[in-house]
Order: structure tokens, then sequence, then C-alpha cells
């Protein structure tokens, strides 16, 4: 399968296998991008394209959203089936490449340092219009790098646009980055940055996953692609940049230098409160000729953030249930509705009392700040269904004997349910949680329905019966 060493190689690619949509019409970043983009996620996961819009109002440089928009393009972007994507990410993980470095590459062959700096050069969309605080990089892969060990780190951190050389950039303490952020800061030394847009697609893919804490993704992306990526050095930061990235911002976070970020329309789907983030100083810019600027729609789900979270949280969630020793665990779904984060569905096949309780508590201690809510369902119910989901809840559930809920639980600092006020003034998420216990808990009568056999000799024949669905058109 071809695994793509640029960006534009794989839209390419993708392009010729016919997922991908290109906007001629003229576009206006500051609303009609992110309003544009967000009816195709209107639609089944697997029939979401790619959009380009090749006409930005005031700019020549194309926007690409929805690169990342179902599970099949993610594995895809890594030669995965979406069966295949974690146990290839997690071999990728154990198995790294370490990267090749080169002398120059496709990211320099343009360069603005200091006074030449302009981000407004590029057409930096706004995703909520009226109401996010400004212009947002959506998509960053963010490479910075451990003091003590050398050792760079590549993560996602949303980055406000605020002044042509300045950013406000959203990375929490208790992320890979903040934890480099800390070191610096202890040194009284500034850290340098990189921001990369539309690397090649395994360094979202690895940007996102569970890395562990002193592995370079870069050299996970190595492994995922079966050959090292070539990196070069950045022109005002000592960071090792993937080579054929389409643009690169370089710049350097000084000591306690914060800034007030956002409003911005979160994964949850509410707007979330101003805060003080890290600035970032911007030293240079790089770029392609004619560059393509790299995004992913956030906002409410369902969104290509969420599908991201789904696609890569789902395994490496159900792993982690499996390896506790529990018994009986068969699949494990992570509601988009939800974000791919508060909502989880466990089914079971139920082999004691008190399996599925047990099963609930399991999720809370390996999720952390997840699974506000966990419903367990038994093994005939397709966790992925939610309409047979509802009927197992609907019909299994007694709500007095039935419902567990778990007082002063952690969650994210982004939880809705938590106060403006809670978000801004706790250091950390706190909330209720409640499992559902909807596995049978005596012995059911049989399905009302015909026997797998007989539905599935019936599926057999569709073509021959002539049955298709009705065109909505006709009734327009």
């Amino acid at each position: 399968m071809f695994i793509a060493d640029s960006m534009r190689e794989w839209l390419e690619q993708l392009e010729k296998e016919g997922e991908v949509i290109r906007i001629k019409e003229e576009v206006d970043k500051n609303w009609e991008i992110s309003s544009a983009a967000r009816q195709i996620f209107a639609w089944p996961e697997e029939e979401r394209p790619v959009l380009i819009y090749d006409n930005v109002k005031g700019f020549d440089i194309p926007v690409v959203v929805a690169a990342y928009a179902n599970r099949r393009r993610f594995g895809k972007a890594f030669g995965a089936t979406i069966e295949e994507i974690w146990p290839k990410f997690k071999k990728a993980i154990a198995e790294p490449i370490e990267p090749k470095v080169v002398e120059t590459g496709p990211c320099k062959e343009n360069i603005m340092i200091g006074d030449e700096v302009d981000l407004f050069k590029f057409p930096v969309p706004i995703w909520s219009p009226d109401k996010d605080a400004g212009p947002y990089l959506t998509a960053p892969l963010v490479i910075t790098k451990d003091p003590e060990t050398g050792i760079q780190n590549v993560g996602t951190y949303r980055c406000h646009i605020q002044e042509k050389n300045r950013i406000g950039i959203n990375i929490h303490r208790e992320r890979h980055g903040g934890f480099h952020i800390t070191k610096w800061e202890e040194l009284n030394e500034p850290m340098d940055i990189a921001i990369c847009l539309g690397s090649e697609p395994t360094v979202p893919i690895a940007s996102v996953g569970p890395v562990p804490y002193g592995t370079d993704e870069v050299a996970v992306c190595g492994a995922l692609k079966g050959r090292a990526v070539e990196v070069v050095k950045g022109e005002t930061v000592d960071l090792m940049i993937p080579a054929t990235t389409e643009i690169v911002i370089e710049g350097k976070i000084y000591p306690k230098s914060v800034v007030s970020e956002a409003p911005f329309g979160e994964f949850t789907g509410y707007m979330g409160g101003n805060r003080l983030s890290p600035r970032v100083d911007v030293t240079a810019i790089t770029f392609r000729n004619k560059p393509i600027f790299h995004s992913f729609l956030s906002q409410r789900p369902p969104s290509e953030s969420s599908m991201i979270r789904k696609a890569v949280n789902e395994p490496i969630m159900l792993e982690k249930l499996r390896a506790i020793g529990i018994p009986g665990i068969v699949d494990l779904s992570m509601s988009e509705a939800s974000g791919s984060w508060f909502h989880g569905t466990v089914s079971i096949k139920k082999m004691y009392p008190g399996h599925a309780r047990e099963v609930m508590t399991a999720c809370w201690g390996v999720g952390s700040t997840f699974f506000r809510r966990i419903t367990i369902v038994d093994d005939e119910i397709n966790v992925r269904d939610p309409f047979e989901v509802e009927w197992a809840v609907a019909t299994r559930c007694r709500p007095d004997k039935d419902i567990v809920i778990i007082p002063e639980h952690i969650t994210t600092i982004l939880d809705p349910v938590m106060t403006q006020d809670m978000q801004r003034d706790m250091p950390g998420g706190i909330t209720a949680k409640y499992g559902i216990d909807a596995t049978k808990s005596h012995e059911y009568n049989q399905i009302a329905l015909p026997d797998e056999k007989y539905l599935k000799m019936a599926k057999e024949k569709f073509e021959k019966y002539g049955i298709k669905r009705l065109n909505q058109e006709n009734f327009k």
C-alpha cells in the first residue's frame, strides 16, 4: 500500500482514488470554510471526503480540511485497515525508527526571519464565526524538546494567532509539551518551539496518539511508514523538523510568559472560557513553494477531532480493560456524540453476579478523565449501533437497581457540566459518574426476530428482490 512522504503526495493519491472534493468557488476564511466543512459531518463517517478550498478570498494558498474524517482514511495514511490501526500503532511505538537528518528540505524553500515574519500572510480560518477569539491553528504539530534528555516531543495544541509574530498556545501542564515548559522554566531559559502545518501524514497521527513520554513521535512515524522520516534543523531553533512540512512556524516561549487566549469552540460542543496560556514569540516562518494549509475541524461533534479520538482511544481503552484480567469483555465503543470522551459502552459475556459492575469500575480506573457514563450490555448487542444499545437499556435496565452513581470523580477540566468558574479556578476537573447495567438480570423470552440464518439468506437475495432505498428528492 502507498504510504506518502509528504502531505501533498498523500492528497494527490487520495484525489486519484476519488476521496477529494476541490472547492473552486471563492470562500471567506472567517466563516465559510468552517461552515461549509461542517455540512459533510452530517454524512455517514465512511462517506466524508477530504475538502480542499482552492480559492480562499485574499490568499493564493489552499486550505485542507477533513483529511482524517473517517477511520478508514486515518488507517490508510500508514497502510492499516480499521482493525489494524492499534496493532500497527502499538508495534511502531515498540520498534521506532530514528529520523534521518538531511541538510535541507522542501520546508525551507521560502524563509521569513525577524521583521519579515507575518502570520497574517496565511489563511488561518475562524472556526466559530463571531464567537472565537480570532483565527486558530487547529492541526498544529508542535515540536518541543526535553532539556535534560534532548528527546523531542510532537503534540497537537491549538494556537490562537494574535499578532503577526505572536501566538497564544493552549498547552496544559499535564501534557508532554507542558512537561517541557516546566523544565525550561526551572532552568530559567526560553524554550524553542516549532509549529508544523501539513507534515507527512503519519506525523499528525503520531502527534495525537498515545506515545509514551520520552519516545520521539517522529521515530514512531518512521516505524508506521516503514522507513525513516527525513528531518532538517530549524533556522532559529535547535529542533529537528520533518523536511517535507508545508509550513513551519519557529519561535520561543520565555519563562512565565503568558497571554490571554480563547474563547474557542471546544471539542465538547461548547465555547470555552478565556484563560492564560503560554505565549509564543515567533522568530521565523519557513514554507514550501505553493504551500498547503492543513487544519482539523473540531467544535461540536461529529467532527474530525472526535473521529480521531474515537479511532485512537477505543482500541487503547479496550486493551487496557482486557489487561486487568476481567473475563468476558467482548467490545468497547466510545460515543462520537460525546466527543469520543464522556460516554462509553462495553459488551460482555456475563458470567457471574456483579460482573457488569466490576467492568464499570474498571473502566473508570483505566479511563481516568473519560467515561462520565458507562453502559454495560450483553454480548449479542452491537456496541456501535446506538439503536441496539438504547433498546438494551430500555428493556433490561431497572433504574432502582441497575444505575450506579459515583460522586466526586475525576474528569477533564473542559467538562461542560462544570461551571465556568470551576473550569477557571480549579486545578482539575471533578464530576459525578454513572454506570448503567443493561445486561439481562434474568431469563428473557426469545428475541422477536427471524433467526440470523433467515436474515442472511434474505440479504443475499436483495438484488433479486429489487428492493431499493427511496429517493428523497421525489418527496420534496
